[in-house]
């Protein structure tokens, strides 16, 4: 389990390089508010191992670990000018480049397209394949998949808090007038983006990892 632990802080220091390198700038790149959102999560993952939350923390870890190597191996091979193994990270950078080159009033927006287009990859494509992986090699026939499924829902609370999080830095950030701020972010993020489409689209990726762990 130390082991585990000491790659989730690794995870996390990279995390939080990237936070530091893309929010260095005077106009924060959109690439920032995704790796801002996703450092929120791994904190509170890691948070929740050490105040024994889950009853497989070993499972989570492993999960945070393989779940961030693969997103790490993507965004790499972006910032270096490589082929990026992935066709649906290539489209959601290729996306990106044509957001970064346009220039607009309502930059929080572009970020926004950025945030959800790279949740969307990883949440669907990614988080099953990693949670295949890791119940295979770790856990099949040693935990009943109903107590790795607990766990992984506990998460659903790190969600509701990281997106508290990042609506107060946005609203900071881009000084936006408090009177839009309900239709404007809380409408659109919290409401409908995490509190339905981020929550959907994890039970449908628990869903289809249970097809790759019997295949």
């Amino acid at each position: 389990m130390e082991v585990a632990i000491h790659k989730t802080k690794e995870v996390i220091r990279y995390q939080q390089q990237l936070v530091d390198n893309f929010g260095s700038s005077i106009e924060k790149k959109s690439l920032y508010w995704f790796c801002k959102a996703y450092l929120i999560v791994t904190q509170q993952q890691l948070e929740y191992i050490s105040n024994n939350r889950y009853q497989n923390p070993w499972f989570v870890a492993n999960v945070i670990v393989e779940f961030n190597a693969v997103f790490q191996e993507n965004l790499e091979a972006y910032l270096h000018n490589k082929p990026i193994p992935s066709n649906e990270w290539e489209l959601v950078y290729q996306n990106l480049n044509i957001l970064n080159s346009k220039k607009s009033v309502y930059n929080f927006l572009q970020s926004w397209k950025t945030l959800v287009s790279c949740m969307d990859v990883h949440i669907k494509k990614d988080l099953p394949l990693c949670l295949a992986a890791v119940i295979k090699e770790y856990h099949v026939g040693k935990v009943e998949i109903a107590l790795l499924e607990k766990d992984f829902k506990m998460m659903t609370n790190i969600f509701h808090y990281t997106a508290k999080q990042i609506e107060a830095e946005i609203i900071f950030e881009y000084k936006l007038p408090l009177l839009h701020v309900p239709d404007y972010i809380r409408s659109f993020f919290l409401k409908k983006y995490i509190y339905h489409k981020v929550i959907r689209n994890r039970e449908h990726s628990w869903r289809g990892s249970q097809i790759y762990v019997h295949q």
